[in-house]
């Protein structure tokens, strides 16, 4: 047989293989990828709080084994904490993460202290994928191996992955609350990173302790550069009437800082917690608030008037990713706040006060009332189908309505 038959040969083998494996990617993993992250979600959802518990529990060991570093001289400040997925454990059937105490020089940080995250809970997912996808192998006349599945497991890892960010992402304020993580002796600029072991991470938690001047902060905020604001840390500002219309402050922080009357229209607000903030009169108009958080802000007059928000997945045929946290206005002050026409399916609202506040026209469906004051409250024309509401308040609703509801026999404590 000539060369070129024989590369030919091999060419038209390549192909095969090639179209193979673009049929199997298709017809069997995508499809089975949509099936184990509803799985995965549904898990995740039912049981964030227990994982959210059992992280705080892990790195309260890690930061107390810190400190005795850092008593001892053997570790000075640390400048991040990272936690990185490692695809050689994947393959040998360990679901950990490495985590690494570093210096502010990170990866040139001579004095690396290590630890290890069980991440099992996620990962386990995929222990009934990889047999079902090695059953299906036989359909594809061999063009398809046992080793081809054991790569695409390093492929639909990193869905997976997404669900462990996502939970140290909701973890962490939990855990900075502890003792042992507050006598940490930490750099100026303190970040927790989640990513791949020597590649890519993200930002899930951060410090900034620098010195903010407001003069210089204002200025830099209104260059409105692309992309320069997501994952920063804002306190003790004075951004009274301020206008940050169309802007990405993505998982941002707002600490103590004066916000009254500020504008925030069609922003990126995903993630984002405004923590002991004077909001009075702002306004969030048709700003996507994902998984945001106002508890305990005061928001007298503020206007939400058709902001997108949602909890969970919103649609699981196409979903990629962990579905969206709930957006938390507990324990807020809505005096006459504006919900008119706004999608808040999901919102948390308990504890907060919410006289004269207008959600006409909004859904609110699975909603949580329970321990708001509903005083002079406009639901006209409102979706609440499953919204919890207190005993108390029910007689605001006709009985056809009140079979919509969720109602619960007395104020409770949330």
């Amino acid at each position: 047989m000539s060369e070129k038959s024989i590369g030919e040969l091999t060419n038209g083998k390549a192909q095969m293989k090639d179209m193979a494996r673009v049929q199997f990617r298709e017809q069997e993993i995508k499809t089975k990828r949509l099936v184990l992250l509803a799985e995965l979600e549904r898990d995740y959802i039912q049981q964030r709080e227990v994982l959210k518990d059992m992280f705080v529990v892990s790195i309260r060991s890690w930061c107390k084994a810190l400190l005795e570093q850092q008593s001892i001289g053997e570790k000075g400040k640390i400048g991040y904490l990272t936690y990185a997925m490692l695809r050689t454990d994947l393959m040998e059937g360990r679901a950990r993460y490495l985590a690494e105490a570093t210096d502010e020089k990170w990866f040139m940080d001579n004095t690396v202290h290590r630890s290890y995250y069980d991440a099992t809970w996620a990962f386990a997912h995929l222990d009934g994928w990889v047999a079902e996808m090695k059953t299906q192998i036989h359909s594809y006349g061999g063009q398809i191996t046992s080793m081809d599945v054991e790569q695409e497991l390093l492929r639909e890892a990193e869905y997976v992955h997404s669900y462990v960010v996502a939970l140290i992402r909701y973890a962490m304020p939990y855990a900075a609350q502890s003792q042992e993580f507050m006598l940490l002796d930490k750099e100026e600029v303190f970040e927790v990173r989640v990513g791949e072991y020597l590649d890519m991470s993200e930002v899930v938690y951060k410090m900034d302790r620098r010195p903010q001047e407001n003069k210089q902060v204002k200025a830099w905020l209104n260059e409105r550069k692309d992309t320069a604001y997501g994952y920063g840390v804002y306190s003790h500002l004075d951004l009274a009437d301020e206008v940050y219309e169309g802007m990405d402050f993505r998982y941002s922080r707002f600490e103590e800082s004066n916000l009254e009357r500020s504008r925030w229209t069609k922003s990126l607000l995903v993630g984002v917690r405004f923590e002991h903030c004077h909001l009075t009169e702002a306004s969030f108009a048709y700003s996507c608030i994902h998984g945001t958080s106002f508890k305990g802000c005061d928001l007298r007059q503020a206007t939400f008037e058709g902001v997108q928000r949602m909890r969970g997945q919103a649609d699981p045929q196409l979903w990629e990713m962990p579905g969206f946290e709930e957006v938390d206005f507990s324990q807020a002050n809505l005096s006459h706040a504006q919900f008119s026409q706004s999608y808040l399916r999901g919102a948390n609202y308990s504890g907060a006060i919410l006289t004269g506040a207008n959600f006409s026209l909004a859904n609110v469906e699975q909603a949580d009332f329970r321990g708001a004051d509903l005083s002079d409250t406009d639901f006209t024309g409102a979706l609440m189908n499953g919204a919890m509401i207190d005993e108390q308040d029910a007689d605001k609703w006709s009985e056809s309505e009140r079979k919509m509801l969720q109602i619960f026999p007395a104020r409770q404590e949330v």
